[in-house]
């Protein structure tokens, strides 16, 4: 049990009373994947709340934060909370009611551009002379290099296992954003106040909780860099190559303050969706002036005669469910999700993350070092994080048909092999789509039939010849459907669209 995990707001009697009592009632009634709870809400909002409520947001709870699921947009606001209610009471393990408007936001990132309040992310500042040696410590990759570039990596404990999944945007030689996950907050913060500074000076590092300072929108799409280009009032190059938003002047993980409207914010270039993409950090009191700035842009993209003429379904605001099906198509890890502080970050397929020549090193860099040696010896490792694909001819197009969610169970050669830490439907895939745990069974297990995928040991390792041998199978509600499994992501596995 870890007490981190309870975020300030809950520490509150009437939310305890009511949580409780609502979460009794609901232990031996059926847990539907969509339902979201209905007592401790209205907590927290975003500057967004209001004007995303107009735009048919039908919202749920996340970590106390009202956030939006998914847009209902086919209708007026007089019959939209009736709408609204019906879809709430259609509990189902298939297709919900609402799937098509959850599709046209997933295409919409796939083909224009995907509008994104992610304000609910946990965000700090982290200040100091030694900041930057501090974080690089706790990192597995190296944050402290340049100013203005922004890197992904994971936090480890002496055990090598991860405690963390974080993004750190150096801003100036002391001064960084380190953004988490919404349910990390009190963990996140609590792991810097423990390990920041036992290697150095007390005063010479602050941390600074900005979550509720600083929005997060996120503009997500191939056409993002000229919906950028005219948010910005930039001229737009004849040359697209010289751009303020090219891949020249502002490259992949680049961090830029840019001006929109009468106010700057912190823009990178980065994304959780797989593709071209960018996402602003906006000071929470000029929240609603970008959103009046945005929403003029799309009206403005959407009037350019160069574009589709049904590019208005292309650029529109999308909610979790979307984020969710997106990057779980590009194979992309949540914390407390797909892997927490069981995982290892070579099992994770997170290595990429790991800088072993950086000076200094890092927590846990021990364990990456030995499973880096082993997973080199032995042709792979003894358990994995894969994806996994169902074609939808496998499934029927009725809305009866299985949806994927987590803890199904997978099946090679008959024999149990694993389960599914989350699923989604990847409609730019045409099928189900999740991130899945494989243990390799023993040798003499009747599901380990590729000489290919034995180790030097002789024991058996999962790696590119296990997964692509033997018949895969994924178990929903009782019925077995074939399934693919990779290491690579199965959309856009060479990362084409990310480079723009």
């Amino acid at each position: 049990m870890n007490i981190d995990r309870f975020h300030g707001y809950m520490m509150n009697k009437k939310f305890r009373n009511d949580r409780v009592e609502e979460s009794l009632g609901l232990v031996y009634k059926c847990h539907y994947p969509y339902k979201t709870k209905v007592t401790g809400r209205g907590v927290k909002f975003t500057p967004f709340y209001n004007a995303l409520k107009e735009n048919g947001a039908f919202f749920r709870d996340v970590s106390g934060w009202e956030c939006a699921d998914w847009f209902l947009t086919d209708c007026d606001a007089s019959d939209r909370d009736r709408k609204m209610l019906e879809f709430s009471k259609n509990e189902t393990f298939q297709r919900p009611a609402w799937f098509s408007y959850w599709e046209q936001e997933h295409r919409a990132c796939r083909e224009g551009v995907m509008l994104l309040d992610m304000s609910f992310m946990s965000k700090f500042i982290v200040e100091g002379s030694e900041a930057g040696d501090a974080l690089n410590f706790l990192s597995t990759a190296d944050v402290n290099g340049k100013s203005g570039r922004i890197t992904y990596t994971q936090w480890l404990n002496q055990k090598g296992t991860l405690e963390a999944d974080v993004t750190i945007t150096k801003l100036t030689d002391t001064k960084f954003l380190v953004i988490a996950t919404d349910t990390m907050h009190r963990h996140v913060l609590s792991w810097m106040n423990r390990n920041l500074k036992r290697t150095t000076s007390t005063s010479s590092i602050s941390i600074t909780d900005v979550t509720g300072g600083l929005c997060q929108l996120n503009v997500q799409g191939p056409l993002s860099r000229r919906f950028m280009t005219i948010l910005c009032d930039y001229e737009e190059e004849e040359d697209d190559d010289d751009g303020f938003f090219s891949n020249k002047k502002f490259a992949f993980r680049d961090v830029k303050e840019i001006e929109i409207g009468y106010a700057k914010v912190h823009c990178a270039r980065i994304t959780y969706l797989g593709e071209l993409g960018y996402e602003l950090y906006i000071p929470t009191e000029q929240a609603i002036h970008i959103y009046d700035r945005v929403m003029e842009t799309r009206e403005k993209m959407i009037s350019l005669e160069q574009l589709d003429s049904d590019v208005s379904n292309n650029i529109r605001w999308g909610g979790l469910k979307a984020l969710s099906s997106l990057r779980l198509e590009k194979g992309y890890r949540d914390y407390g999700h797909d892997m927490d502080n069981t995982d290892t970050l070579m099992e994770m397929g997170l290595g990429f993350t790991a800088d072993l020549s950086k000076v200094g090193g890092f927590l846990g860099k021990e364990t990456v070092v030995e499973q880096k040696r082993e997973l080199k010896d032995n042709k792979g490792l003894h358990k994995r994080l894969v994806n996994v694909f169902v074609d939808q001819s496998e499934l029927g197009a009725s809305p009866e048909a299985a949806m994927l969610y987590h803890g199904e169970t997978l099946f090679r050669n008959g024999e149990c092999v694993g389960d599914i830490r989350a699923g989604s439907f990847g409609h730019t895939l045409g099928g189900l789509v999740g991130l899945g745990h494989v243990v390799a069974p023993p040798p003499s297990s009747s599901s380990s039939s590729s000489s290919s995928s034995s180790s030097s040991d002789g024991g058996i390792r999962v790696n590119k010849e296990f997964l692509t041998t033997g018949d895969w199978e994924v178990e929903i509600a009782g019925t077995r459907y074939k399934a693919l499994l990779s290491l690579q992501p199965f959309y856009d596995p060479k990362n084409l669209n990310i480079k723009g």
